[in-house]
């Protein structure tokens, strides 16, 4: 079945790693980057210096860059399916 690039895009806009597994190449990939960002969430969540982290503008640009990164990664990978 061929898969939407815009919904690849979209899903690893919203939790990096789930268009992978949507598109169904580097499935592993994506289970790590999943892995990955809920660690980040746990340690955000539960330390509290670290949200301090995110008063930084450096770490929050890194961020969005970080993010649509791997939504034009996802985008293109779904157009190759």
């Amino acid at each position: 079945m061929k898969k939407k690039p815009w919904l690849a895009a979209v899903l690893n806009i919203l939790l990096v790693g789930l268009g992978y597994i949507y598109v169904g190449k580097r499935i592993l990939f994506g289970a790590l980057l999943i892995i990955g960002e809920v660690l980040s969430y746990v340690w955000l969540f539960t330390d509290s210096e670290a949200s301090l982290i995110l008063e930084n503008p450096w770490v929050i640009l890194s961020g969005v860059f970080y993010i649509v990164a791997f939504a034009i990664d996802g985008y293109k990978c779904a157009k190759e399916v």
